[in-house]
């Protein structure tokens, strides 16, 4: 399972860098709930495939605890729910319950280290918040963990419903692979 999640991370990941359309840089014309944290630099807004994104940096040491703090307490305060789960990844914690996360992702090279934390929300609406924190570094170098590396994805409920039908779909694929290459 942990290569399931790493995939569905990744695949999060590509989707908004790999279809960023040509999007509004105004706040305003995005969810409220697309947080930046004072201090952000590099920030850039997107729309894509029916989400509404957001990315940015900030200087803050590992492991950021006032920045999720500051970030959960105002999302909480505009009645989203933190989810226990990864709605796309059943059975997955979410940072919420299992912390920070390290793996190694080969997709770049170099290969890189990474240091996660992700946070899935929903509200009332049946929308989906998702807050992906990450640290990176070149595997086999000295762990840089004062650049942190933000992606905020709002996700209608409709589109949300979609994607976890596709996800579901994923994992039966998967583990029908796993069980006919044992």
């Amino acid at each position: 399972m942990k290569g399931y999640s790493q995939y569905i991370f990744i695949l999060t990941v590509i989707l908004f860098v790999g279809c960023q359309n040509k999007s509004s840089q105004n706040p305003k014309d995005y969810s409220d709930s697309l947080i930046i944290y004072p201090g952000a630099t590099n920030v850039f807004y997107a729309k894509v495939n029916q989400t509404e994104q957001v990315t940015y940096n900030l200087k803050v040491s590992y492991p950021a605890s006032e920045v999720i703090n500051v970030i959960s307490k105002n999302i909480e305060g505009n009645g989203w729910v933190p989810l226990k789960e990864s709605f796309l990844n059943l059975g997955i914690p979410t940072s919420f319950v299992r912390g920070w996360t390290i793996f190694d992702d080969g997709a770049k090279q170099p290969n890189v280290v990474v240091h996660s934390w992700h946070s899935d929300w929903k509200n009332k609406n049946e929308d989906i918040l998702e807050y992906i924190l990450s640290y990176s570094y070149p595997v086999n170098t000295q762990p840089d963990l004062s650049s942190l590396s933000v992606v905020v994805i709002f996700i209608p409920s409709d589109t949300a419903t979609a994607m976890e039908k596709a996800s579901l779909e994923i994992l039966r694929q998967y583990k029908r692979h796993k069980l006919v290459g044992q």
